[in-house]
Protein backbone atom coordinates (compact mmCIF):
# COMPACT_ATOMS: atom_id res chain seq x y z
CA UNK A 1 0.00 0.00 0.00
CA UNK A 2 1.35 3.43 -0.91
CA UNK A 3 2.01 6.04 1.75
CA UNK A 4 -0.73 8.22 0.24
CA UNK A 5 -3.30 5.42 0.65
CA UNK A 6 -2.13 4.62 4.20
CA UNK A 7 -2.77 8.15 5.55
CA UNK A 8 -6.61 8.16 4.98
CA UNK A 9 -6.93 4.67 6.49
CA UNK A 10 -4.96 5.73 9.55
CA UNK A 11 -7.07 8.85 9.91
CA UNK A 12 -10.29 6.82 9.72
CA UNK A 13 -9.03 4.38 12.38
CA UNK A 14 -8.09 7.21 14.72
CA UNK A 15 -11.50 8.85 14.31
CA UNK A 16 -13.27 5.54 14.94
CA UNK A 17 -11.23 4.96 18.09
CA UNK A 18 -12.00 8.48 19.34
CA UNK A 19 -15.74 8.05 18.74
CA UNK A 20 -15.72 4.66 20.52
CA UNK A 21 -13.92 6.12 23.53
CA UNK A 22 -16.32 9.06 23.66
CA UNK A 23 -19.26 6.71 23.54
CA UNK A 24 -17.89 4.63 26.44
CA UNK A 25 -17.02 7.60 28.62
CA UNK A 26 -18.89 7.47 31.96
CA UNK A 27 -21.78 9.86 32.09
CA UNK A 28 -21.96 12.36 34.91
CA UNK A 29 -24.20 11.31 37.80
CA UNK A 30 -27.56 13.10 37.77
CA UNK A 31 -27.85 16.01 40.15
CA UNK A 32 -30.38 15.19 42.86
CA UNK A 33 -32.07 18.19 44.39
CA UNK A 34 -33.64 17.62 47.78
CA UNK A 35 -37.22 18.85 48.07
CA UNK A 36 -37.61 21.96 50.19
CA UNK A 37 -38.12 21.28 53.86
CA UNK A 38 -41.75 21.38 54.92
CA UNK A 39 -42.84 23.95 57.47
CA UNK A 40 -46.32 22.47 57.86
CA UNK A 41 -47.56 21.48 61.29
CA UNK A 42 -50.24 19.27 62.76
CA UNK A 43 -51.38 20.50 66.15
CA UNK A 44 -52.26 17.68 68.56
CA UNK A 45 -54.39 18.35 71.64
CA UNK A 46 -55.35 15.93 74.41
CA UNK A 47 -58.39 16.70 76.55
CA UNK A 48 -58.97 14.66 79.68
CA UNK A 49 -62.44 13.55 80.73
CA UNK A 50 -64.19 11.32 83.24
CA UNK A 51 -67.01 9.98 81.10
CA UNK A 52 -68.76 13.03 79.69
CA UNK A 53 -67.36 15.44 82.29
CA UNK A 54 -64.15 17.43 81.86
CA UNK A 55 -61.57 16.33 84.38
CA UNK A 56 -61.13 18.66 87.34
CA UNK A 57 -58.40 17.80 89.78
CA UNK A 58 -59.25 17.65 93.50
CA UNK A 59 -62.59 19.46 93.24
CA UNK A 60 -64.89 17.00 91.46
CA UNK A 61 -66.12 13.51 92.32
CA UNK A 62 -66.59 10.76 89.75
CA UNK A 63 -68.09 7.27 89.82
CA UNK A 64 -66.37 4.25 88.28
CA UNK A 65 -67.79 1.03 86.88
CA UNK A 66 -67.69 -0.56 90.35
CA UNK A 67 -69.98 2.24 91.58
CA UNK A 68 -67.17 3.70 93.68
CA UNK A 69 -66.90 7.44 94.05
CA UNK A 70 -63.45 8.99 93.80
CA UNK A 71 -61.59 12.25 93.28
CA UNK A 72 -58.41 12.62 91.23
CA UNK A 73 -55.35 14.60 92.30
CA UNK A 74 -52.82 13.47 89.64
CA UNK A 75 -53.42 12.29 86.08
CA UNK A 76 -50.34 11.87 83.84
CA UNK A 77 -49.42 9.73 80.86
CA UNK A 78 -46.73 9.48 78.20
CA UNK A 79 -47.53 9.79 74.49
CA UNK A 80 -44.63 8.71 72.28
CA UNK A 81 -43.65 7.39 68.86
CA UNK A 82 -46.28 9.52 67.15
CA UNK A 83 -46.99 8.76 63.49
CA UNK A 84 -49.40 10.20 60.91
CA UNK A 85 -50.65 7.47 58.56
CA UNK A 86 -50.66 8.70 54.96
CA UNK A 87 -53.14 7.50 52.38
CA UNK A 88 -50.27 7.08 49.89
CA UNK A 89 -48.11 5.08 52.30
CA UNK A 90 -45.44 7.72 52.96
CA UNK A 91 -46.18 8.08 56.67
CA UNK A 92 -44.90 10.96 58.77
CA UNK A 93 -42.90 9.84 61.82
CA UNK A 94 -42.10 12.39 64.51
CA UNK A 95 -38.46 12.41 65.58
CA UNK A 96 -37.61 12.39 69.29
CA UNK A 97 -41.28 11.72 69.90
CA UNK A 98 -41.84 11.83 73.67
CA UNK A 99 -44.56 13.91 75.32
CA UNK A 100 -45.69 13.88 78.93
CA UNK A 101 -49.34 14.89 79.31
CA UNK A 102 -49.98 16.21 82.81
CA UNK A 103 -53.42 17.42 83.79
CA UNK A 104 -53.07 20.77 85.55
CA UNK A 105 -49.76 21.66 83.84
CA UNK A 106 -50.31 24.38 81.25
CA UNK A 107 -49.18 23.47 77.77
CA UNK A 108 -48.50 19.79 78.46
CA UNK A 109 -51.67 18.61 76.71
CA UNK A 110 -50.71 20.29 73.43
CA UNK A 111 -47.81 19.71 71.04
CA UNK A 112 -46.97 20.32 67.39
CA UNK A 113 -45.87 17.76 64.82
CA UNK A 114 -43.41 19.82 62.79
CA UNK A 115 -42.22 19.56 59.20
CA UNK A 116 -45.17 17.47 58.03
CA UNK A 117 -44.92 16.89 54.24
CA UNK A 118 -47.84 17.97 52.13
CA UNK A 119 -50.27 15.16 51.46
CA UNK A 120 -53.33 13.32 52.75
CA UNK A 121 -53.32 11.61 56.16
CA UNK A 122 -55.97 9.16 57.32
CA UNK A 123 -55.03 8.33 60.92
CA UNK A 124 -52.77 9.07 63.87
CA UNK A 125 -50.89 6.36 65.75
CA UNK A 126 -49.04 6.65 69.04
CA UNK A 127 -47.70 4.65 71.94
CA UNK A 128 -48.89 5.06 75.52
CA UNK A 129 -45.67 4.97 77.49
CA UNK A 130 -41.94 5.10 76.82
CA UNK A 131 -40.39 2.51 74.51
CA UNK A 132 -37.94 -0.09 75.80
CA UNK A 133 -34.88 1.65 74.31
CA UNK A 134 -35.42 4.84 76.29
CA UNK A 135 -36.26 2.88 79.43
CA UNK A 136 -32.66 1.70 79.60
CA UNK A 137 -30.90 4.83 78.30
CA UNK A 138 -29.96 6.38 81.63
CA UNK A 139 -30.52 9.98 82.67
CA UNK A 140 -32.44 12.02 80.09
CA UNK A 141 -33.96 15.47 79.75
CA UNK A 142 -37.18 17.17 78.73
CA UNK A 143 -40.29 15.01 78.95
CA UNK A 144 -38.07 12.08 79.97
CA UNK A 145 -36.37 13.84 82.87
CA UNK A 146 -36.59 11.95 86.15
CA UNK A 147 -37.53 15.26 87.74
CA UNK A 148 -41.03 14.85 86.29
CA UNK A 149 -41.81 12.18 88.87
CA UNK A 150 -42.51 9.54 86.22
CA UNK A 151 -39.52 7.26 86.81
CA UNK A 152 -38.98 4.38 89.24
CA UNK A 153 -35.49 4.89 90.64
CA UNK A 154 -35.76 1.60 92.49
CA UNK A 155 -37.13 -0.34 89.53
CA UNK A 156 -35.19 1.23 86.64
CA UNK A 157 -37.99 2.20 84.32
CA UNK A 158 -40.58 4.80 83.45
CA UNK A 159 -44.07 5.07 84.86
CA UNK A 160 -46.08 4.99 81.63
CA UNK A 161 -49.25 6.40 83.17
CA UNK A 162 -50.22 7.60 86.62
CA UNK A 163 -53.51 8.28 88.38
CA UNK A 164 -53.75 9.19 92.06
CA UNK A 165 -56.62 10.34 94.21
CA UNK A 166 -58.91 9.51 97.12
CA UNK A 167 -61.99 7.36 97.55
CA UNK A 168 -64.08 6.17 100.47
CA UNK A 169 -63.79 2.74 98.87
CA UNK A 170 -60.05 2.65 99.49
CA UNK A 171 -58.89 0.58 102.45
CA UNK A 172 -55.81 2.72 103.08
CA UNK A 173 -55.71 4.86 106.22
CA UNK A 174 -55.97 8.14 104.32
CA UNK A 175 -58.43 6.75 101.75
CA UNK A 176 -55.87 7.24 98.98
CA UNK A 177 -55.37 5.17 95.85
CA UNK A 178 -52.34 5.21 93.56
CA UNK A 179 -52.12 3.61 90.14
CA UNK A 180 -48.63 3.77 88.58
CA UNK A 181 -48.30 1.50 85.53
CA UNK A 182 -44.87 0.39 84.38
CA UNK A 183 -42.97 -2.52 82.89
CA UNK A 184 -41.72 -2.75 79.31
CA UNK A 185 -40.85 -6.40 78.82
CA UNK A 186 -42.19 -9.89 79.34
CA UNK A 187 -45.76 -10.97 79.92
CA UNK A 188 -46.55 -7.90 82.02
CA UNK A 189 -45.40 -5.36 79.43
CA UNK A 190 -47.73 -2.33 79.67
CA UNK A 191 -46.71 -0.55 76.46
CA UNK A 192 -49.74 -0.09 74.24
CA UNK A 193 -50.16 1.35 70.73
CA UNK A 194 -53.29 3.23 69.73
CA UNK A 195 -54.44 4.15 66.23
CA UNK A 196 -57.29 6.60 65.70
CA UNK A 197 -58.70 6.73 62.18
CA UNK A 198 -59.95 10.04 60.82
CA UNK A 199 -63.53 10.12 59.46
CA UNK A 200 -62.08 11.67 56.30
CA UNK A 201 -58.39 12.22 55.49
CA UNK A 202 -56.90 15.59 56.34
CA UNK A 203 -55.04 17.28 53.49
CA UNK A 204 -51.91 19.21 54.43
CA UNK A 205 -51.21 21.80 51.74
CA UNK A 206 -49.01 24.84 51.14
CA UNK A 207 -51.14 27.15 53.28
CA UNK A 208 -52.87 24.56 55.48
CA UNK A 209 -51.98 23.02 58.84
CA UNK A 210 -53.68 20.14 60.63
CA UNK A 211 -55.60 20.12 63.90
CA UNK A 212 -56.24 16.90 65.85
CA UNK A 213 -58.09 16.73 69.19
CA UNK A 214 -58.05 13.50 71.22
CA UNK A 215 -60.16 12.64 74.26
CA UNK A 216 -58.77 10.56 77.13
CA UNK A 217 -61.45 9.10 79.40
CA UNK A 218 -60.03 8.07 82.78
CA UNK A 219 -63.15 6.06 83.66
CA UNK A 220 -61.92 3.51 81.10
CA UNK A 221 -59.10 2.62 83.51
CA UNK A 222 -61.68 0.62 85.47
CA UNK A 223 -63.29 -1.33 82.61
CA UNK A 224 -63.85 -3.62 80.66
CA UNK A 225 -61.58 -5.71 82.87
CA UNK A 226 -63.03 -4.96 86.31
CA UNK A 227 -60.80 -2.81 88.51
CA UNK A 228 -62.12 -1.89 91.95
CA UNK A 229 -60.49 0.65 94.27
CA UNK A 230 -61.69 -1.42 97.20
CA UNK A 231 -59.86 -4.48 95.89
CA UNK A 232 -56.82 -2.77 94.34
CA UNK A 233 -55.90 0.59 95.81
CA UNK A 234 -52.16 0.59 95.06
CA UNK A 235 -50.24 -0.37 91.94
CA UNK A 236 -46.58 0.60 92.19
CA UNK A 237 -44.74 -2.07 90.22
CA UNK A 238 -44.90 -4.12 87.05
CA UNK A 239 -47.28 -7.05 87.29
CA UNK A 240 -50.75 -8.37 86.45
CA UNK A 241 -52.59 -5.38 88.00
CA UNK A 242 -50.55 -2.87 86.00
CA UNK A 243 -51.10 -4.92 82.84
CA UNK A 244 -54.86 -4.98 83.46
CA UNK A 245 -54.94 -1.21 83.87
CA UNK A 246 -52.95 -0.77 80.65
CA UNK A 247 -55.27 -3.10 78.76
CA UNK A 248 -58.18 -0.98 79.94
CA UNK A 249 -56.79 2.49 79.32
CA UNK A 250 -55.56 1.56 75.86
CA UNK A 251 -59.27 1.91 74.97
CA UNK A 252 -59.65 5.27 76.70
CA UNK A 253 -58.57 7.38 73.72
CA UNK A 254 -61.03 8.56 71.08
CA UNK A 255 -60.99 11.15 68.34
CA UNK A 256 -62.89 14.39 68.84
CA UNK A 257 -61.62 16.27 65.80
CA UNK A 258 -59.36 15.90 62.77
CA UNK A 259 -59.42 18.95 60.52
CA UNK A 260 -57.29 21.48 58.69
CA UNK A 261 -56.86 25.19 59.28
CA UNK A 262 -55.78 27.93 56.88
CA UNK A 263 -52.73 29.93 57.84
Amino acid sequence: MSQNNFRPVTTCLLMAAFMTAAGCRKKDDPVIVDPPASNKEVHVNFVNFAGNDSLKLNTATYTNAANEQFAVSIFNYYISNVKLIATAGNDYIEQESYHLVREGVNGSRHFHLEGVPQGDYKAIRFMIGVDSTRNVSGAQSGALSVDNGMFWDWNSGYIMAKMEGTSDASTTRNKAFRYHTGGFQGENNVLRTVQLDFPTPISIEADVNGDVVIKADLLKWFTPQPVSIAMVNTVMMAGPDAKKLADNYSNSFSLIKAATTKE
